[in-house]
């Protein structure tokens, strides 16, 4: 075992060029920073400019590599220029941590469209396109890692119903491209981290868990971006800088009644029966 932690800190990303979506500011920094870390060259992006070339700025004093592109992954073309400038600068797009979004809390008494909008468009869009464009690189390489960033706000938490859907929505991109990925030599899989960041100020959670800063989960993205996590395919890892678990993909029931459905009243006996008996609770806590 001591071995093995030695490898895993001696430079296991070495040479990898690899994106990072909404580096500007909290975990996307935190990644950033520690895949740089790691040997990693680095194509930080976000919107913000000032952000981003912070980050870039504090990588390259610290002796690693890394460019920041400015731009919206919710531009169809904006995304497809990111995946271009890695390759042409580094050569390759070894990876992509796909970790754009914002965020708002808000009942849907209260919401405007607007603000469902946007969310929509730099949460969803934000994390579609990115991924297909990196996908076509990646295809013709054979080889590659793409890390979607989602929540478990996606399983069910009060005031979180737009962006618990477009989380949820990032959660189904990983579940189908991932299918389509094993037979191009690319793995894609997804991250929900739980950190004290802009977008989630408050320092408890309702389970008593301190939230932890966002450098405690970045070590999670450097493995997923590594050689060490192997065939691990189609996967949303939950960590929270304490325990570290995995999400059971979405599937229906084993248990299902095939007789005497074909009725409204057919169904309706099948889950007074049966059905009812095996309803489970929605939501994260």
């Amino acid at each position: 075992m001591a071995e093995r932690r030695d490898v895993m800190n001696n430079k296991m990303l070495d040479g990898r060029a690899i994106v990072v979506t909404g580096a500007g500011a909290g975990l996307g920094h935190a990644y950033a920073r520690a895949l740089a870390e790691a040997g990693a060259r680095v194509v930080a992006s976000d919107v913000n400019a000032d952000g981003v070339r912070g980050v870039v700025e504090e990588i390259v004093a610290g002796g690693g590599t890394a460019i920041a592109c400015v731009g919206s992954v919710a531009d169809w073309d904006s995304a497809e220029e990111l995946m271009r400038t890695c390759v042409k600068e580094f050569g390759s797009l070894d990876g992509l941590v796909n970790n754009a979004a914002v965020q708002h809390a808000a009942s849907p008494l209260d919401e405007n469209e607007a603000r469902v909008r946007r969310i929509v468009e730099i949460n969803v869009l934000g994390s579609l396109f990115p991924a297909m464009h990196a996908f076509r690189i990646m295809a013709a390489q054979r080889r590659g890692k793409i890390l979607n960033v989602t929540s478990g706000a996606h399983i069910g938490l009060p005031g979180m119903v737009a962006y618990g859907t477009t989380k949820g929505a990032v959660a189904s991109l990983t579940y189908n491209l991932a299918l389509e990925a094993a037979q191009h030599g690319i793995q894609v899989n997804a991250l929900a981290p739980v950190a004290q960041t802009a977008m989630s100020p408050v320092e408890d959670r309702k389970d008593g868990v301190t939230r932890p800063r966002p450098e405690q989960i970045a070590p999670a993205v450097v493995y997923l971006m590594s050689d060490a996590s192997g065939s691990l395919n189609g996967q949303v890892v939950r960590y929270d800088g304490r325990s570290l678990s995995l999400l059971d993909p979405p599937h229906f029931r084993t248990t299902r009644v095939t007789e005497d459905i074909a009725t409204t009243e057919g169904i309706a006996q099948a889950f007074d029966s049966v059905l009812f008996g095996t309803v489970a609770p929605v939501g994260l806590y």
